[in-house]
């Protein structure tokens, strides 16, 4: 019984060092039910729009300020827990390439400084290229890919030229990804 009651303390005190803390976004842990995270997303100066179901996923949608610019955000949970595992943030939506293209960079940037260098993939596909004025067609049928993904033991982080012509950033959380897999 001693032996048993000495494992499970060593047990109990080694476990803070095995647990995986969740991947962030806005320093707020993205994890835990959906009606607790709006609420947080509320304190950071979010608006709540509207919930909705798109063949089987469930979101909320929000509006407010990231990084001073307006955003909306798209906070996706899992079916059966109501667990947040991923929010996507779309900004900057204009129809100029120059704009949109530095606007990425700017935001890359600022991924890198938080999360390191990444793993990038900027490239136009035939018969497009860069320069040839036809740089937001090319986005618009997907011949254009232009995005930088973040990867870390708890979650992963990507920004990227998004077809709809605007920036789209994501964050998603590793554990509750998983779970959002198995819920489905």
């Amino acid at each position: 019984m001693k032996k048993f009651a000495l494992l499970l303390i060593t047990l109990l005190m080694a476990t803070p060092f095995f647990a995986q803390e969740h991947f962030k976004f806005q320093g707020v842990p993205i994890d835990g039910n959906i009606h607790n995270f709006v609420g947080k997303m509320k304190q950071l100066g979010y608006e709540e729009i509207s919930r909705e179901n798109v063949n089987g996923d469930e979101f909320v949608y929000m509006l407010g300020k990231f990084t001073g610019k307006d955003a909306a955000l798209y906070i996706w949970y899992t079916p059966k827990t109501k667990t947040v595992y991923l929010v996507d943030v779309y900004l900057e939506h204009v129809e100029n390439w120059p704009h949109l293209k530095k606007a990425y960079f700017t935001y890359k940037k600022y991924l890198q400084d938080k999360y390191g260098k990444g793993k990038s993939s900027e490239y136009f596909e035939a018969p497009y290229k860069e320069g040839d004025g036809k740089e937001l067609k090319a986005l618009q049928e997907q011949k254009c890919l232009y995005t930088t993904f973040f990867y870390s033991d708890n979650g992963v982080a990507c920004v990227e030229i998004f077809p709809y012509l605007e920036i789209r950033l994501q964050f998603a959380d590793a554990v509750n990804s998983a779970l959002h897999d198995t819920e489905k």
